[in-house]
């Protein structure tokens, strides 16, 4: 798949709970994902805190892990050994070669469009070419009946007293999600 070849694969982990009585005593009950102790993925979706500063706006999702091709046999037969109630299977040999991966999910909005409520060039030139026409701006719009323009945004930075804004500005306009922009709407129109 790749050249040169990756020495590591990553899987998302299936849970194990340690069952068997060859284990040490502190593990058994304890729920693990390829070995590891299931608390090294649930800490940083719990507590956005311990993940590094700039993955804290993100949501940490799933349980995955990294393997070395060569420990991949070795792992499959320590979590046989870790989830065998009988005793009968034996560990691995060698101590699979693996790490916990933390996937962090950003929201949409940190990756989408950020000007997708601005004018689009064509409309502004059919402006310019013809003023007796009136100008709409072209808006988001939801897939709903009502057909609730999503155009509710808000600002993404510092936002320090207005004479000490530096330009441009550090940060930018991002939008609500869709559902949110349609109760605000309707809040809206209603008063």
């Amino acid at each position: 798949f790749t050249d040169p070849p990756v020495n590591y694969y990553v899987y998302k982990g299936k849970e194990v709970v340690v069952r068997s009585p060859a284990a040490p005593t502190k593990m058994q009950g304890t729920k693990t994902i390829a070995g590891m102790p299931i608390g090294l993925w649930e800490a940083p979706q719990k507590d956005s805190s311990v993940m590094p500063l700039a993955m804290r706006m993100g949501c940490a999702v799933g349980c995955f892990y990294q393997v070395h091709h060569d420990s991949i046999a070795d792992l499959a037969q320590l979590e046989a050994f870790l989830a065998d109630e009988t005793g009968i299977a034996q560990p691995p040999a060698n101590n699979p070669r693996r790490r916990a991966v933390i996937f962090v999910q950003f929201p949409s909005a940190l990756a989408g469009d950020n000007r997708r409520f601005a004018k689009k060039k064509h409309v502004a030139a059919a402006a310019a070419s013809s003023s007796s026409a009136p100008v709409e701006e072209s808006v988001t719009v939801l897939e709903d009946n009502e057909k609730i323009p999503a155009v509710y945004e808000w600002w993404f930075g510092p936002a320090p007293a207005q004479k000490m804004v530096e330009w441009p500005p550090i940060g930018r306009w991002k939008s609500y999600h869709p559902k949110v922009c349609q109760s605000l709407e309707e809040a809206y129109q209603k008063n």
